[in-house]
């Protein structure tokens, strides 16, 4: 099972194998972490997947946001608003604003907005190459904290020290070896390649998808005009 979370360098991957052994890699790019991947059953991946077109058909709304801050309580802002396709290939954040806005009626955040290469890097790969849908997945990693933690958010801002130990001690819970992955990206990965947070939320993911059971949010996904799937999977605990 593998969680995946973006990062500076490209992505950060936790890889938990069925025999009790774990990894952490860096790779540039999705496709680079497919080809180190075969084999894998589960790759929970903390960007969106399945992009709205907007206009009358959906008005922008994927249903998956509103439904993740509904059970988030504090922690909902850690949920952004997901552009429509046309704003995530857009050529620059001014352009990016207008496609939303008039696909929607909104605008669109900078937060947003900064992660739209990685949208389009993950929208590309999985339109292209069926074979990856169902293996690689949508999720959220504080919802899975949320799951985890036996449905209640965190306390604590996960870029924070409070924060660092109250989401590893959910996860040492249901993962004794989860300091093990921790004590080594801080030794071997080198900040200005992935924040400590990225490791966290990666590992979160991973530790999700080893459950045998998992639920989505909304319950009955949409699916784009390419066939994927708008939902974020999380783990019946």
């Amino acid at each position: 099972m593998i969680g995946v979370d973006g990062c500076r360098a490209g992505w950060v991957a936790v890889t938990l194998d069925a025999d009790g052994g774990w990894s952490c890699a860096l790779h540039p790019s999705l496709v680079a972490l497919w080809s180190a991947a075969e084999g894998a059953r589960r790759i929970w991946l903390d960007m969106p997947i399945g992009l709205t077109d907007g206009l009358p058909a959906d008005n922008g709304e994927r249903g998956v946001e509103s439904a993740c801050r509904a059970v988030l309580g504090i922690r909902r802002n850690s949920v952004f608003n997901v552009p429509v396709r046309s704003a995530a290939y857009a050529p620059d954040y001014l352009a990016a604003k207008v496609a939303n806005r008039v696909a929607t009626g909104k605008g669109l955040s900078i937060q947003s907005w900064h992660i739209t290469a990685k949208i389009c890097e993950a929208d590309g790969l999985l339109r292209f190459d069926p074979s990856i849908r169902g293996v690689v997945v949508e999720s959220h990693p504080e919802v899975v904290f949320w799951a985890l933690n036996g449905g209640a958010p965190m306390l604590n801002n996960k870029k924070t020290a409070a924060g660092r130990d109250e989401r590893m001690a959910v996860l040492t819970r249901h993962y004794p070896q989860a300091g093990d992955v921790l004590a080594y990206a801080q030794t071997e990965i080198l900040r200005r390649q992935a924040a400590l947070d990225d490791v966290v939320d990666a590992l979160c993911l991973a530790v999700g998808a080893r459950f045998p059971v998992f639920a989505t949010f909304p319950p009955e996904p949409k699916r784009d005009s390419f066939g994927l799937p708008m939902q974020v999977v999380y783990p019946v605990v």
